[in-house]
């Protein structure tokens, strides 16, 4: 794992530029609070900089496995954010236009997956509401090799718009119970 101290965070990349910022940012994250509402920081820069609409950049791989050991020293409760945001680096490093791991990082980053999937199964031995849960079963499939799957279960709604004509109806499945 790339030390918090290492000059080379200023070689990488994030979306605003260098990554020189991203171990203050994660050193802030050891003692957050969970997400409230999207804005809280060090959440709100380390999404903005790390996950950017559904980009990624190198200092993106680099903050990862730190994100996910932050994660293991928190209350089962208190990870689920810290998940979201290490699956859907995960999830977005399989896109096209994503950068090429640098290999110094890539041991890292892989026990960093290993570790966030262990995580996210002992999140799901606890009640969790229904988005908290599709969101931990999305994050387990990115995080088992299957990132299409788990972007899918993630972004899952229980409605569904038509493109053509912006009907909503419900989507499959959902339409098989009575509204709660």
């Amino acid at each position: 794992m790339l030390d918090l101290n290492s000059p080379h965070w200023k070689n990488l990349t994030h979306a605003y530029g260098s990554a020189a910022d991203i171990p203050a940012l994660l050193e802030q994250l050891k003692t957050a609070p969970p997400q409230q509402d999207g804005t809280v920081e060090p959440w709100y820069s380390l999404w903005s900089a790390l996950c950017h609409q559904y980009d990624v950049y190198t200092a993106s791989y680099a903050a990862l496995p730190h994100i996910v050991a932050i994660a293991s020293s928190r209350p089962v409760r208190e990870r689920l954010d810290h998940l979201l945001l290490a699956s859907s680096i995960e999830a977005f490093r399989h896109f096209d236009d994503a950068p090429p791991m640098p290999g110094d990082l890539q041991e890292a980053y892989q026990q960093g997956l290993k570790q966030a999937a262990d995580l996210v199964l002992e999140c799901l031995g606890l009640d969790w509401q229904e988005a908290e849960t599709r969101h931990l079963l999305g994050a387990l499939a990115v995080l088992r090799h299957q990132p299409r799957l788990g972007l899918a279960i993630m972004e899952l709604d229980c409605e569904t718009e038509c493109p053509n004509c912006q009907t909503t109806f419900p989507t499959r499945g959902y339409d098989l119970f009575e509204e709660d």
